[in-house]
Parts: C-alpha cells; structure tokens; sequence
C-alpha cells in the first residue's frame, strides 16, 4: 500500500507542530461558532492578531531604517575623519 503525501502531510502539520513547539497557539479551522472571534472568512486570519502583529513589524522596520541611517552617518564621519587623523591633520584631546 502506497502513502501518498499531499500539502496536509508535507508542509502544514510540520510547519504546526513546530510552532505549537515555540509557544504559538494553534487554533485550528474558524467558523461562526467561536463567539467573539472576528476573523476574515476568506483566508480564516484571525484580525485582532494580525493587527498586533502588523504594530510589531511597523515599529521593528522603524527602528530598522534608523539605525540604518544612523550606521551611514557614522560611516561617513568615518571615513571623513580617519584620513584626517593618520595625516596629523587632526588630533584628538584628552
């Protein structure tokens, strides 16, 4: 007898056990039934957890690109100053 593998048994019961694993809640199909759960029926997405998550991954891209700028900015103070203080041009005081 031949065990065929289909989405189900290669990539979605993997992918929840390991995230039940890391501590994430699995919930499981969503209907109707389930008093006070607003989800979108389309794509079963739960709302209020996707909007929490969108607040976590705004703030992180934030703080991302200003430590990017903040990183451009001292490289280029970097390779302005370095030059100067190996020629003697510049010295540093205590």
């Amino acid at each position: 007898m031949s065990v065929g593998f289909n989405e189900l048994t290669r990539v979605q019961m993997p992918a929840i056990i390991h995230l039940t694993r890391l501590g994430y809640k699995y919930f499981g199909k969503i209907d109707e039934t389930m008093a006070g759960t607003v989800y979108d029926p389309d794509t079963n997405i739960l709302i209020q957890i996707l909007s929490l998550f969108n607040n976590m991954v705004v703030n992180s891209l934030g703080t991302i690109s200003h430590n990017y700028q903040e990183n451009e900015s001292l490289k280029n103070m970097k390779n302005y100053l370095l030059p100067l203080l190996m020629n003697g041009q510049v010295t540093i005081s205590d």
